[in-house]
């Protein structure tokens, strides 16, 4: 059903689904349980616990209650001391973000510290029964309620999909700096480069589908029976992802190479290109375990290959050709460093395969 959407785009679709669903459902059961006409700090709160993304959401609520607890805080004592006005509303807002700042150290929490105490102090304050903290954490509860426990997602797939799409991205960019290594291509490399720099500032994106896919394992009662082959899946990716951050790296390198050189260089052009064709096997092992004896084997011969090529021409002294070679070996013995992981996953039984390539 989703298919033709991009990630990120699904991504947004989902969340706005569920913000919707959360907004009117909190500002109903506000509605309901506190006796007010027009709660609106229920669904503010709903759609600020959802966002945008894969995040933590126990710790959004977290945040945001506490921020909006140390607000009512200094907004009552405030008022009750020097009034409501202008210099006050200031003042008092400022403190609240000062003190958030350092009791609290979150950034949600501060906004919301801020935020509240500016309206609170506008207001003239609301009395010691803090409605709007109590609206605050029905919609927060509503929201969790809906992700976690209504529409729960599942974790794996989340994980999988996040490193598919790093793996496909950075298995892409080698081909293409081996492809410019072949044709001396400046401008191929170059695009290739500036891909490569977008692959690292994805890493958070990774992390945090990482956090959430724990978060969510954890907290849905209806995974639970999943969390042990989801924090092995997991525990399997964040290894692969320093696979990934060295990819990023020879790519980088092999990039400066054809720039300052602008040589073709055919046994490093076969040397990346194997280990693109490692990587790629790597993100399907870590995608499923169909046939993973097979898919280990296949991934020890294209390590094999990889340190072929680059030892090729070792005769090479130029310092450029030298770099290359060396970020090749530093990505295969990653790989080989992750294939020991996974034998050790299974108990030692796959474990030989590392020593393959040597």
């Amino acid at each position: 059903m989703w298919g033709w959407i991009e990630e990120k785009h699904r991504r947004a679709v989902i969340a706005g689904l569920q913000s919707g669903a959360a907004a009117g459902l909190a500002w109903w059961l506000a509605r309901m349980l506190l006796d007010n006409s027009s709660p609106i700090y229920a669904p503010v709160a709903a759609v600020v616990v959802i966002g945008a993304g894969y995040e933590r959401r126990v710790e959004r609520v977290t945040a945001m209650l506490s921020g909006m607890a140390l607000a009512v805080a200094v907004s009552e004592v405030g008022v009750r001391l020097v009034g409501s006005g202008a210099v006050q509303i200031g003042a008092l807002t400022a403190l609240s973000i000062v003190l958030a700042r350092f009791v609290l150290d979150d950034l949600l929490a501060v906004t919301y510290a801020g935020l509240n105490a500016a309206l609170l102090v506008a207001l003239g304050g609301e009395g010691w029964v803090p409605d709007r903290l109590l609206e605050g954490a029905v919609g927060a509860g509503t929201a969790y309620a809906l992700v976690y426990l209504v529409f729960p997602p599942r974790p794996s797939a989340h994980i999988r999909q996040a490193v598919s799409n790093q793996v496909s991205t950075a298995v892409g960019n080698l081909r293409d700096v081996a492809d410019a290594l072949r044709s001396a291509d400046r401008e191929r490399a170059d695009r290739a480069q500036r891909r490569s720099d977008r692959v690292d500032r994805t890493v958070g994106d990774l992390v945090e589908t990482f956090d959430f896919s724990q978060e969510v394992s954890s907290f849905s009662p209806w995974r639970w029976r999943e969390r042990p082959a989801t924090n092995q899946l997991r525990c399997r990716a964040r290894e692969f992802q320093a696979v990934l951050r060295d990819a990023t790296a020879l790519v980088r390198v092999a990039g400066w190479h054809v720039q300052d050189l602008g040589r073709s260089d055919d046994h490093l052009a076969a040397a990346i290109e194997a280990v693109a064709d490692g990587i790629a096997t790597g993100g399907e092992l870590v995608a499923t375990s169909v046939e993973e004896d097979e898919k280990l084997e296949a991934l020890a011969t294209m390590i094999a290959d990889a340190r072929r090529h680059a030892d090729a021409d070792r005769r090479q002294d130029r310092h450029a050709h030298i770099a290359v070679r060396r970020a090749i070996i530093a990505v295969v013995d990653r790989l080989e460093e992750w294939i020991g992981g996974i034998g050790r996953e299974e108990t030692g039984q796959i474990s030989d395969h590392a020593g393959m390539s040597s």
